[in-house]
């Protein structure tokens, strides 16, 4: 008898631990679906598909249209400076999908910190190989698929082979990032052409900026640098790739990339 209330007392503070933590790990769970994001007043992005939610499923709502306006596609606007709760809500199942905390900032130009380094590629331009004039990169998976995806296109280009492809300067780059790098960053890249190989070029700032239409975009300013009195340029065609390393919240609200020379 006495053994079997021991086995009653133990069983009912186990009941007791777990109805103690169970509301706070749910609360915990709750905290985790709502995502945080950063707009500026005037700048719209486009939602997309929410886990295998595909867009058109989705019905879109803001709790306050004054600040944050959001169209049934899933365009997203910030209208003024505040905070509104957005919610991504299956259409079919009523079920809420997703939550984001959304708060609206006064734009303002701002230079943004990275690490910024160049590939020099004397032949290939390897973003237009890609078919993309810039790329962002949040995760190791996207990077190994980039690199997949430039040395398929670098074959089927006729460029040479996979093991070719694989000693060129932009994968040697790509395979210098390992997965610890984007827990906390993320990787752009921008490609620039050069029109004479042998100059020296020298960047200057990473500026945020925005354009009329509201967009966001991060512009690397460079320049050309002087030549040393006894080189001349070489007049051929040259590219190159500026691998940019942002904070993930620094990179988030970027839309694009540009590159402004001055000589």
């Amino acid at each position: 008898m006495k053994h079997f209330k021991k086995i009653i007392s133990s069983l009912l503070f186990v009941c007791m631990i777990f109805a103690l933590y169970a509301p706070a790990d749910a609360a915990t769970r709750k905290a985790d679906n709502q995502q945080k994001k950063i707009l500026f007043v005037n700048q719209t992005i486009s939602m997309g598909a929410v886990g295998n939610v595909s867009k058109k499923q989705i019905k879109w709502s803001s709790s306050n249209k004054k600040v944050v306006r959001i169209t049934s596609t899933g365009k997203m606007t910030g209208v003024k400076q505040g905070t509104a709760t957005v919610k991504a809500v299956n259409k079919n199942n009523k079920k809420v999908l997703a939550t984001y905390k959304v708060t609206v900032k006064a734009f303002s130009e701002k230079v943004i910190k990275g690490k910024i380094t160049m590939v020099l590629d004397n032949q290939l331009k390897d973003m237009e190989l890609l078919g993309k004039k810039y790329c962002v990169i949040h995760s190791k998976a996207e990077l190994e698929q980039l690199k997949k995806e430039f040395c398929t296109n670098y074959v089927k280009a006729g460029y040479g082979t996979e093991q070719k492809c694989k000693n060129t300067p932009f994968y040697k780059k790509l395979s210098g990032y390992k997965e610890s790098f984007f827990k906390t960053k993320t990787l752009c890249i921008v490609e620039h052409t050069l029109t004479s190989i042998g100059q020296p070029t020298e960047v200057r700032q990473f500026i945020r900026k925005q354009d009329k239409t509201g967009k966001v975009y991060g512009q690397l300013n460079i320049r050309y640098l002087k030549m040393p009195e006894n080189k001349v340029p070489i007049c051929i065609m040259g590219y190159q790739e500026y691998f940019i390393e942002l904070k993930s919240s620094d990179a988030d609200v970027l839309q694009g990339y540009k590159i402004s020379v001055t000589k």
